[in-house]
């Protein structure tokens, strides 16, 4: 009898494990995985809402990698990732190398919403505390010194105003600081951080340049000014600090160097990821037409900060695939307002999509644009509404 008993208590702990493999296969085939990768700067927004959505939906399993807006491209197209990402415009690298796969695969770029471009700056020692508590609005950027501001990031000095050398140049009428710090920003030159491979390989670096919404003709900056934001060929008239493509690593130069004076360009996402460290430190942000950073001002015509860029992701049109209706519920009224702030970005709207919609869906792809009787346009984003 115990022998008989010890049998079956053997064969019972045998099927344990039979059991335990058996239920975790059922679960792994029951698991649809969706990959997205690309821009850097996305990555954080799509990671912390994609979470969400699996918190939702937990059959979905969601992996985000980064690699740059380009690799984004460069994968979906390849077929290699479901989900692109990119923060820039990706019509250049789709018109030189992928056409063919775009128009094959019938992929679509949707916009989902907008991140802030954001100028942080280490100011001068001597500072007043009194200063120091003003470094989100005693600089700005405005219509008059925007195109000062690109020629001193292109390293090249072509009709760039001495007064702009120093951070003083970029120094709000409504400052409010006293004279001796006001002095010091006057005195202090201004170091740039840029992204080493420029807008050709940096989604942010072509953001920068690109969405500051001021109104710049093109003939304000030389060509050679020009090509540096395109090509990363800086010039050497302003001592320039070229930094990784990555947010992350182009902070960690710029932190580990903290040289007064020196100034970078971020996303807003990374920005208020790192709100906590960056206030400790005391290290400005730019203000916009003297309006301060705020993740709730992106794009607000009003009083808004109005440095901002699209987040883009790209995909083949398959309106019954697990990566479509992920990217519904990004842009549809399930994923809240409030999810998408603490990322550090904004949400796109009812009316944003309205206004990119073609004809009211996802039913036509980019590659339709590539026709020569329909050229590509300027605005170039394309959503749906939440039909």
């Amino acid at each position: 009898m115990k022998r008989r008993f010890k049998t079956c208590l053997y064969s019972l702990f045998g099927l344990i494990p039979i059991a335990l493999l058996a239920c975790f296969s059922i679960s792994w085939r029951h698991s649809t995985s969706i990959s997205c990768v690309g821009s850097s700067g996305v990555k954080p927004f799509l990671e912390q809402l994609s979470y969400q959505y699996s918190l939702i939906y937990p059959q979905y399993d969601i992996t985000v990698d980064a690699g740059g807006s380009g690799f984004g491209i460069s994968q979906v197209a390849e077929g290699f990732s479901d989900i692109g990402n990119a923060s820039k415009d990706p019509y250049e690298a789709v018109k030189e190398q992928y056409q063919t796969q775009w128009k094959e695969k019938n992929i679509k770029t949707i916009t989902i919403g907008w991140e802030g471009i954001c100028l942080l700056f280490i100011p001068p020692v001597g500072m007043s505390d009194e200063g120091l508590s003003k470094l989100r609005t005693c600089l700005t950027l405005n219509q008059t010194n925007a195109i000062q501001l690109y020629r001193l990031f292109s390293g090249y000095s072509d009709n760039l105003g001495d007064k702009y050398r120093n951070l003083g140049g970029f120094l709000s009428n409504n400052s409010g600081l006293n004279q001796n710090d006001i002095n010091l920003l006057n005195n202090q030159p201004i170091s740039p951080f840029v992204r080493s491979g420029g807008s050709t390989t940096s989604g942010t670096a072509a953001s920068f340049f690109a969405g500051s919404h001021f109104t710049i003709d093109s003939n304000e900056l030389t060509d050679r000014q020009k090509n540096a934001f395109k090509t990363g060929d800086y010039g050497s008239d302003t001592k320039v600090y070229d930094t990784d493509e990555a947010n992350s690593r182009a902070w960690d130069y710029f932190f580990k160097n903290k040289k007064p004076g020196g100034m970078i360009y971020l996303s807003s996402g990374f920005v208020e990821q790192n709100k906590d460290l960056i206030e400790k430190e005391h290290i400005g942000i730019l203000a916009y037409n003297d309006h301060p950073f705020s993740v709730k001002k992106i794009k607000d015509t009003n009083d808004g900060y109005n440095f901002y860029r699209p987040l883009n992701v790209m995909l083949a049109v398959d309106e019954s695939s697990a990566k479509w209706k992920f990217i519904q519920w990004l842009i549809g009224p399930d994923s809240s307002e409030e999810q998408w702030e603490k990322t550090g970005a904004k949400k796109i709207t009812n009316a944003d999509k309205e206004s990119m919609s073609k004809n009211g869906k996802f039913a036509v792809s980019d590659c339709d644009l590539f026709d020569e009787s329909n050229p590509w346009p300027e605005n170039w984003h394309f959503g749906a509404d939440d039909k």
